[in-house]
């Protein structure tokens, strides 16, 4: 037989949010291995698949997250080139803050083998729901923290701001016992510049399990590194409006203030 690998997210809630076609591809393949935050999914996965492996074992304190990455595309592959029909579980939407997934599926390409992903519900997802935000109404601008820091990102204040992966910012290591934090007060100054100390900003935690409530805490920009809230992402809303372009309007056609969103 000739190997195959398909990607699948299992969504953010637990057992609720896998699509029909995930679950199919995962009741399907020879071959199962999974990453996912929650006992629930991962004892169901199981249940269908008794063989399933979790990719989660690779991880090691101190170790950088990159190199388990490395080790979890590695094992993947190893299972797609022995000719099995290999299904990779992940919470979430599996490409979103996934890089074990874009490279695993890459590699298999490359090698010739048919390699696909399938979506799922992702946090952002959950967040537009939970904090009534509509990407297309005024634009997103989303960044890992430590990346908005490393590459100095040029940020729109008229535009909303998701920054994911604050806990470990600055820290490319897998911490069993949580991150230090220490590097928060940097991410204040950068927001501080563009949005000022008393920008209200949204930590979020999308709820886990089925009956649990998302965590939405307020806070401000200069009160960021007090939260004790673990896990979250961040939304920041807009500071200021931008007018429309009047030559740009009158190009359009929509001279008079004529209205354009949907």
């Amino acid at each position: 037989m000739r190997g195959s690998l398909v990607v699948v997210g299992t969504g953010i809630r637990a057992l609720t949010q896998i699509t029909r076609e995930a679950r199919a591809a995962i009741e399907n393949a020879a071959r199962v291995f999974y990453g996912v935050g929650d006992p629930f999914t991962e004892q169901w996965i199981r249940s269908v698949q008794p063989e399933a492996e979790s990719l989660d074992t690779l991880y090691r304190d101190g170790q950088p997250r990159r190199v388990t990455y490395r080790q979890m595309v590695d094992r993947i592959l190893a299972a797609v080139r022995s000719g099995a029909r290999v299904c990779v579980c992940l919470e979430g939407h599996p490409g979103v803050l996934v890089h074990a997934s874009h490279a695993a599926i890459g590699a298999a390409r490359a090698e010739g083998f048919e390699a696909h992903m399938l979506p799922g519900v992702s946090t952002l997802d959950s967040l537009f729901s939970d904090l009534g935000v509509d990407p297309a109404e005024r634009g997103l601008q989303t960044f890992d923290a430590t990346d908005f820091l490393l590459c100095e990102r040029r940020i729109d204040n008229t535009t909303p701001l998701v920054l994911w992966q604050v806990d470990c910012l600055g820290d490319p290591a897998f911490r069993t016992d949580g991150y230090s934090r220490g590097h928060l007060p940097l991410l204040v100054e950068a927001l501080a510049n563009v949005y000022g100390q008393d920008h209200e900003i949204y930590l979020y935690q999308a709820a886990v399990l089925p009956v649990a409530k998302t965590i939405i805490e307020r806070a401000t920009v200069a009160t960021l590194a007090e939260s004790t809230l673990r896990g979250f992402t961040m939304y920041v809303p807009a500071s200021a409006d931008r007018a429309p372009d009047p030559e740009a309007m009158r190009r359009l056609g929509m001279v008079g203030g004529t209205p354009w969103q949907t």
